[in-house]
């Protein structure tokens, strides 16, 4: 017989016994805002809860909660909860800011250099860490150790975070970014930084992307425009000349989706094959050339795209400062460039690889995430696998030891999204919360913590 339960009061009801958990309480009870709720059990399985008699009051109007509503769909058991409570064991975090009927829920994280962003169901932003040129966009210049609002923010549908700057697109295509803009990063035709969203004028794009001080979007027919810094040719458009506001990539009229890396940018085309440009004295573009083989380094930078050897099968690319990775369609993990630390999986390589080198023992990874000197897949069963340097406990397998080959992150099996920053690195959960590890010193975990690191994941202190 199923039991539908009613909750009398929501996030801010009458007070009872003082609580933490719903286990402080009586079973009949739930813990509501710090304190002891009661609660009406229906044991009619064919009852509404939505239309529910609750202590003699008729919750019957539309301005109701419907069933489910609390927990977003996210366990059949709780799908009878209509009011968010934190630690009742059916939302994993705490209520929205904008409602008492709904958990928070991650759609999307994003890590910068020492700063995170996750972007909410409800197309809300909050970003956490690092803060120096603004880039949380909360218009303040203050570090946050915990998740805080950007403010003036239409929904986004997309976010990335870059060195010391964000950015997020919209429902309307259009593009948002805050920060740091010594080089042009904002996509405004002025300099100044911002500590809140600016629009970019005109672009619509419909996938984002940024690196170290430089960002690109790709627009509906396939092409791609960047702006930022360009002193390696990152921007792709045969110059050196960073610039302010947008320009097209030159020869790319196909991609399916675009990274960018500290100083270099990648497009995976619709064959399958991946072309890159930018800095590539590790060998990041995956040409087959890297400074060693030039006698001026500066040859090994290309401006406009190259392709990438050897490859025609990937499904996914992601890139950093040193190296870049590619997912492909057998599920298998190729990275190229520097291998400091181990960071491409090369176990028995200590040179850098100008092509790409397949990461030993994955075979079913799902997704790939590149940080500077670490890399993180995630496998169709849920499990995180991380590799490379290990000094802040950014691979999450609570020791400091770097690895060259692929390490599972205990107590991680429900994972369905990655970011890796620069020493850190962030895993959404399939109950829409979201867990960090690594280098915590600006805060970048968002656990609300001062401790330096954490070599195991920590939960968001929403």
């Amino acid at each position: 017989m199923l039991l539908g339960l009613l909750f009398v009061a929501g996030c801010s009801g009458p007070s009872g016994s003082a609580c933490a958990v719903k286990s402080d309480c009586f079973s009949q009870e739930s813990c509501v805002d710090g304190r002891c709720q009661s609660v009406v059990v229906s044991k009619d399985a064919s009852s509404d809860p939505s239309t529910a008699d609750v202590s003699g009051a008729d919750v019957s109007s539309a301005d109701a909660p419907a069933q489910g509503d609390a927990d977003g769909g996210q366990t059949p058991s709780c799908e009878a909860v209509t009011q968010c409570i934190h630690g009742d064991g059916c939302c994993p975090q705490s209520c929205s800011h904008l409602s008492d009927t709904d958990c928070l829920q991650v759609e999307e994280i994003a890590a910068g250099a020492q700063h995170s962003c996750a972007r909410l169901l409800d197309g809300s932003v909050h970003c956490w860490g690092w803060n120096e040129s603004g880039q949380l966009g909360d218009a303040t210049l203050q570090v946050r150790r915990r998740p805080t609002l950007a403010v003036g923010l239409e929904p986004a549908l997309e976010i990335a975070a870059g060195w010391s700057f964000t950015c997020a697109r919209h429902a309307d295509l259009g593009v948002s970014c805050w920060g740091h803009n010594s080089l042009g990063q904002l996509g405004q035709p002025v300099s100044g930084g911002s500590s809140s969203a600016q629009r970019i004028d005109g672009l619509v794009a419909v996938e984002i992307t940024t690196g170290n001080q430089h960002a690109c979007a790709r627009l509906g027919d396939g092409t791609v425009q960047c702006w930022g810094d360009n002193r390696y040719g990152q921007l792709g458009d045969t110059t050196k000349t960073s610039r302010h506001t947008p320009g097209p990539v030159a020869g790319i009229v196909n991609a399916v989706e675009i990274a960018a890396g500290g100083l270099h940018t990648c497009a995976r085309l619709a064959s399958g094959s991946v072309q890159c440009w930018g800095r590539n004295f590790w060998g990041q573009l995956g040409d087959g050339t890297d400074a060693t083989a030039e006698t001026n380094e500066d040859l090994a930078d290309k401006t406009s795209p190259v392709s990438v050897r050897n490859l025609s099968t990937a499904v996914e690319i992601s890139a950093a400062f040193h190296h870049s990775c590619a997912r492909l369609a057998d599920h298998s993990v190729q990275c190229w460039g520097s291998n400091e630390h181990g960071k491409i999986g090369a176990p028995l390589a200590t040179s850098n690889r100008n092509t790409p080198q397949t990461v030993p023992g994955l075979t079913r990874a799902s997704e790939v995430a590149t940080g500077r000197h670490h890399t993180c897949a995630r496998l169709s069963d849920g499990t995180v696998w991380c590799w490379g340097l290990n000094a802040q406990g950014q691979l999450g397998d609570q020791t400091l030891e770097s690895r060259r080959t692929p390490a599972p992150v205990p107590g991680l099996n429900t994972a369905a999204g990655l970011a890796a920053g620069n020493g850190h690195t962030c895993v959404r959960l399939t109950d829409a919360s979201a867990r960090c590890f690594g280098d915590n010193i600006y805060g970048q975990l968002g656990n609300d913590t001062t401790a330096e690191q954490s070599s195991q994941p920590v939960e968001l202190a929403w």
